[in-house]
């Protein structure tokens, strides 16, 4: 999840639908670290604010997502309140000159998914470095998913 303005938010599509019938997303929570503490405290004893929940006014999901694929798994959360900037909440800044795009050349990324092939989740938030990869590394590597049916598709 990427906070790209103080009402928008950029997800996975497959993150942001409904994962049992009857059951919608309603809302975000802005500043989390730590899923068992609140606020969230480093050892140094500096402590961020609390972490806050933001209602989704609504939801816009790729047009073209299909549940279950990878491609066009992107969606818009539209919160109905803005986020009050803080230490622990900031937009991110997306790339906007693909120059600067180098193959090998390493990229962070974040979130509180699966830390391995088994079902066991991280309660803080992790990051790791990965080399960026040519189109054709992505090809052989997911071009049997249908993540990368375009070149376009990717940005």
């Amino acid at each position: 999840m990427l906070l790209l303005h103080r009402r928008v938010i950029l997800t996975a599509g497959h993150c942001a639908l409904a994962k049992a019938d009857g059951h919608r997303l309603s809302s975000v929570r802005i500043g989390e670290f730590d899923i068992t503490k609140d606020p969230d405290c480093a050892e140094s004893g500096f402590c961020a604010p609390p972490a806050i929940n933001h209602a989704v006014s609504h939801v816009v999901v790729h047009p073209d997502y299909v549940t279950g694929q990878y491609h066009h798994d992107i969606a818009l959360l539209i919160l109905r309140t803005p986020i009050n900037y803080t230490v622990a909440a900031q937009p991110v800044c997306l790339q906007r000159d693909r120059s600067n795009l180098v193959v090998g050349k390493r990229s962070t990324v974040i979130g509180w998914g699966k830390i391995s092939l088994s079902s066991t989740r991280s309660s803080e938030m992790q990051h790791m470095d990965i080399p960026l990869a040519s189109w054709d590394q992505c090809l052989r590597v997911y071009g049997s998913s249908g993540a990368l049916e375009s070149q376009k598709s990717i940005g």
